[in-house]
């Protein structure tokens, strides 16, 4: 049960709380605080302790200075709620756009690289028809693998290089299984990348036709290794070991491969299109200057 002495020692912590709000309130207001004052001596202090009286500070309008009411707040919260919850998802969905765009250019250029060195190693400069020796995808994925640095080689033989199950829209709803098996030559890169080949060629001459100039129809790059997504067209992307022009790996999608715009593949948001094929993703995003715009 609360004594005298308590309640008195809440009366001085009442008598400075009220001191303090009734700096900013109108002298109209202050009613309330006496009011209260005068019924904690009546009913609770002792005429005989040592409580000190309540004092109110005059309201000075000059120094007023107004503030926001609790509704005022509560509205402008509310407000910037509703503005947050349409407008943070859009934001982060666009950034992380960016950081696979980012990041699929990163890949795009590490590889270029290594294809002309891989040329200039199988002693034909500017030609890869001279290091694709081989038909065989182990034979290959090895020569390749040597260009990298690999920090997990699943070759064809075991699996956990890859996502098993991959979508083929890349809004994620098509999802299919089977992609991490012994069908393709798989490998993660120190950088977080995994890799999947398949289907390499020896008739890749670059002085033969544009349509066997592809020393490999299947190369899949996914930029953030296993994480999810693994969506073709958002964090995997497919391309090909082209040799028509010098080394270099062309993109799914690209003007002389399936052409996006023309095969309405990956054209979702475009002059209206509706496709969302995973695919043919990569030629577009090179097309439209490396942006994500689906």
């Amino acid at each position: 049960m609360l004594n005298k002495n308590t309640i008195a020692r809440f009366y001085v912590i009442a008598r400075h709380w009220l001191s303090a709000l009734t700096k900013g309130i109108h002298r109209s207001n202050l009613s309330c605080g006496r009011t209260l004052a005068r019924l904690l001596r009546r009913n609770f202090v002792s005429p005989r302790n040592d409580v000190e009286k309540l004092t109110f500070r005059p309201f000075n309008r000059s120094t007023f200075q107004p503030a926001f009411t609790l509704a005022e707040v509560l509205i402008v919260l509310g407000i910037i709620g509703v503005v947050a919850e349409y407008t943070i998802p859009t934001l982060v969905a666009n950034t992380q756009k960016q950081i696979y765009v980012t990041s699929l250019q990163k890949a795009f250029s590490t590889w270029n690289q290594a294809l002309i060195q891989m040329a200039n190693d199988g002693g034909c400069i500017g030609d890869l028809s001279c290091f694709f020796d081989s038909a065989d995808l182990h034979t290959m994925g090895d020569k390749i693998a040597t260009y990298f640095k690999v920090v997990k080689n699943c070759d064809t033989t075991t699996s956990g290089c890859f996502s098993d199950t991959v979508a083929t829209t890349f809004d994620g709803t098509t999802p299919t299984s089977g992609n991490d098996s012994t069908s393709y030559y798989r490998f993660i890169t120190a950088d977080g990348m995994s890799i999947s080949l398949a289907t390499p060629s020896i008739s890749c001459s670059n002085s033969t036709d544009a349509l066997t100039k592809m020393c490999m129809t299947n190369v899949y790059i996914d930029v953030n290794g296993l994480k999810k997504p693994n969506a073709l067209g958002r964090d995997i992307f497919r391309f090909v070991i082209d040799n028509d022009k010098g080394p270099a790996l062309y993109p799914m999608g690209g003007a002389k491969f399936n052409y996006w715009k023309t095969n309405n593949r990956c054209d979702y948001g475009y002059n209206g299109g509706t496709n969302k094929s995973g695919y043919y993703c990569p030629g577009r995003i090179i097309d439209e200057g490396w942006q994500m715009s689906y």
